[in-house]
């Protein structure tokens, strides 16, 4: 008999069941390659958690490393990363324009917005020492523009592009305002300004038609 026509006999007496040794041929080759994709499926799991490890180890240096990170920067390396609009100068944490335009108080509102900032608040008295450095350092008007009004509730002034409050722009006692001031001079000063008196600035109530130089505040 030719070898090709014993092969077939082999197979036709496995497929037909006659033949014992076939069927445990046959199983066996199943249970290695299962076993193979056992190993296999094994190994990617263990691969996985390798990777899963490493990954864990990797974000734990990278929390210390912003860490340190933040440990390390101190206020004032913090206060030099500011980047200013154009033209515009960095004094404590913010950014000043003077601007040497005769303006009434909403026409200084509206060159502001479009220099980028805002017409100057003041929220502390360190910011009020830095504007006063500021304005003598850039040699401006003896008076100038800045936010706050009292024109929706007379003699409660507000800061109206910051958080500002009202304490701090109302109450003489921080600094802000001269002594005899806001007296409502004509019973028509709604307006903030800053007036150089006795070699320095103070806070003076002004008519918000009055034509007057002004800051911008960048942040």
């Amino acid at each position: 008999m030719e070898p090709n026509s014993m092969v077939g006999l082999f197979i036709l007496v496995c497929l037909e069941g006659l033949f014992d040794p076939c069927t445990c041929l046959l199983d066996n080759a199943g249970r290695a390659d299962i076993e193979a994709v056992r190993y296999r499926l094994q190994d990617e799991k263990e691969k996985r958690l390798f990777l899963e490890n490493d990954v864990e180890t990797m974000m734990l240096k990278l929390a210390e490393l912003e860490r340190r990170c933040r440990k390390d920067i101190t206020p004032a390396e913090s206060a030099s990363s500011i980047q200013c609009p154009y033209a515009f100068s960095r004094g404590g944490n913010s950014c000043y324009l003077y601007v040497p335009v005769q303006s009434t108080w909403i026409e200084a509102q509206m060159y502001c917005r479009v220099f980028g900032g805002s017409l100057v608040s003041i929220e502390t008295p360190e910011e009020l020492t830095v504007l006063r450095d500021y304005l003598q350092s850039s040699n401006a008007s003896i008076m100038v523009c800045l936010d706050g009004t009292d024109m929706l509730n007379e003699g409660v002034w507000h800061w109206t592009t910051s958080s500002g409050s009202q304490t701090m722009i109302g109450k003489a006692r921080v600094g802000l305002w001269a002594g005899d001031m806001p007296d409502n001079g004509g019973q028509s000063e709604h307006c903030l300004a800053l007036w150089k008196r006795s070699g320095r600035y103070d806070g003076n109530d002004q008519t918000c038609s009055s034509k007057l130089p002004f800051i911008c505040e960048g942040k």
